[in-house]
């Protein structure tokens, strides 16, 4: 179970779920976690907005997932996950994913991270979505 939020754009109402997928190497639970959200927001009809660790890198399982799911989301530009002080790892796992729905066009026109490593091993990422009421 996911914790939803309901934003309110114009007229319409907007799905935002934050995300915090499972971070052990094995997948299995990463697809899981992702086939039952996908399951979730497709049964709200509701435009959806996906934001936060999916612990998935691009190409993965999990981030093709939600490609085959109508979700669009930036990726290949910044790492997003720093790692421990000291620690030479960096990817790109942290993502703001957008969904349109019949009647609400959302479009995802750029993201970037906001360099930080004081409060966290994980970059914020910022986005700048248009909507379009339909």
């Amino acid at each position: 179970n996911f914790p939803l939020c309901y934003l309110q754009l114009g007229k319409r109402e907007v799905l935002f779920v934050p995300i915090h997928f499972d971070w052990v190497a094995n997948n299995t639970t990463r697809l899981k976690q992702a086939q039952e959200l996908i399951t979730d927001v497709d049964e709200s009809g509701l435009a959806v907005i996906l934001s936060g660790d999916f612990n998935a890198q691009p190409g993965s399982e999990t981030m093709k997932l939600f490609s085959d799911a109508g979700f669009s989301f930036t990726v290949g530009k910044e790492h997003t996950f720093h790692g421990s002080k000291g620690s030479e790892t960096s990817k790109e796992i942290d993502f703001i994913a957008v969904r349109s729905s019949d009647d609400l066009l959302l479009e995802l026109l750029q993201t970037h991270t906001i360099e930080q490593r004081e409060l966290s091993d994980h970059a914020p990422v910022e986005a700048q979505v248009l909507w379009t009421e339909l």
